[in-house]
């Protein structure tokens, strides 16, 4: 399993112990019985990891797109060809494909 799957799995675990906790607590307090008080920071320990993996998940997306614009700029190829933070193939010599009129033709004509 890859790095981010890892932090999606945990992140998606964690957040379901959460829930179970602090469930807990309002049924304690529903129920009428007073739960100590150290009871009531339990949350926050999966809380501060749920911070965590939440805002690394949050920013993956623009720093992927950002690391995808290097890539295509040739700034993060190695000597061998390879991106050096994925290890794959870098495709440094792919010109953009521009559609051109003649492939539009049939649609346009009456």
């Amino acid at each position: 399993m890859n790095w981010n799957k890892w932090i999606r799995q945990t992140h998606r675990w964690v957040s379901v112990v959460f829930v179970a906790i602090v469930t807990a607590l309002f049924a304690a307090l529903g129920l009428g019985h007073e739960p100590a008080e150290w009871l009531y920071l339990m949350p926050l320990l999966p809380l501060a990891f749920l911070l965590v993996t939440g805002v690394y998940m949050f920013v993956l997306p623009y720093t992927a797109g950002w690391r995808n614009e290097r890539r295509l700029a040739g700034t993060e190829v190695g000597p061998t060809g390879h991106d050096d933070a994925t290890g794959m193939r870098a495709r440094v010599d792919a010109a953009p494909i521009t559609p051109t009129p003649s492939c539009f033709a049939s649609h346009l004509s009456p």
